[in-house]
Order: structure tokens, then C-alpha cells, then sequence
């Protein structure tokens, strides 16, 4: 590997360091400012397109909850359908848009975060273990 490149290298992660958001970002803003997603019409149906970004809150309603650490979103297209996924917690949303994707995403998370919370550590085992410890610290609840 050249130099030049592994320069490449660092100045491509500094500059996306700068696109993560402070710690207030809302997760609603986030798929306005994504770039790389073309959202509009003329975009070419038969094509994949992802993109991946940090989801710092999670809405259930009217009612918000701050990611301890970021979720690690990844959003794209296929065909019509818009994908929003995190591989980690298992959950996948999907939707005509990426907005919608990301919604039925969060919903997906609030459910199994109340689940794994009220689930008794005794009755879980393997990766059910794994996930009730990534949920139990991974949400707060705003009041």
C-alpha cells in the first residue's frame, strides 16, 4: 500500500468524522442531511444503494429515548423499497421511502427493547442472552 494512499485513507475518515452529529442530533434529522441516498424520483430502480449513519434517538410516539452509544444504521434501496437495518440488534425496517424505513426501524427497537428489559435473565439463552445485554443499556428513556 502507497503512502499516498493510506494518506487517502486518513483524509476520507477525517472527513467523515465531521459529518457525525453532536450528542443532540435527532434521529428524525438525520435522513434529511444523509448524503449518498438519492431520493429522488428519477433515481435508477434497479440499482442498490446504501448508506450507513448513527441513529442517536429513538421515537416511540411522543415519547424520545437517547442511544447510550450510537446505533449504527444502514440505509438502502432496492427496487421501491427503502431498507433501514442494524445487523448487531438484528432489527431491520422497511418502507416506500427511507423515512419510513428508519420509522418502522425505531418501532422495531422500542419493541424489543421493553422486551428484553422486562424478560427475566434466567429465561434467556444464547444469542437471546446477547441481545437482552446490548437493550438493557442501550436506550434512555427521556421524562
Amino acid at each position: 500500500m502507497s503512502a499516498s494512499t493510506i494518506y487517502d485513507s486518513y483524509k476520507e475518515i477525517r472527513m467523515r468524522q465531521k459529518s457525525i452529529p453532536p450528542l443532540g442530533f435527532s434521529a428524525h434529522s438525520f435522513i434529511e442531511t444523509g448524503a449518498g441516498i438519492p431520493l429522488e424520483e428519477g433515481s435508477r430502480q434497479d440499482q442498490q444503494i446504501s448508506e450507513v449513519a448513527p441513529l442517536w434517538a429513538v421515537h416511540a410516539g411522543e415519547k424520545l429515548f437517547r442511544a447510550s452509544r450510537p446505533i449504527r444504521v444502514r440505509v438502502f434501496r432496492d427496487g421501491a423499497l427503502f431498507f433501514a437495518e442494524n445487523e448487531t440488534l438484528l432489527v431491520c425496517g422497511t418502507g416506500e421511502s427511507a423515512w419510513d424505513a428508519v420509522e418502522e426501524l425505531e418501532s422495531h427497537i422500542i419493541h424489543f427493547y421493553k422486551y428484553y428489559k422486562d424478560l427475566p435473565s434466567d429465561r434467556v439463552i444464547g444469542d437471546a442472552k446477547r441481545l437482552k445485554g446490548l437493550y438493557q443499556n442501550l436506550l434512555i428513556e427521556e421524562q
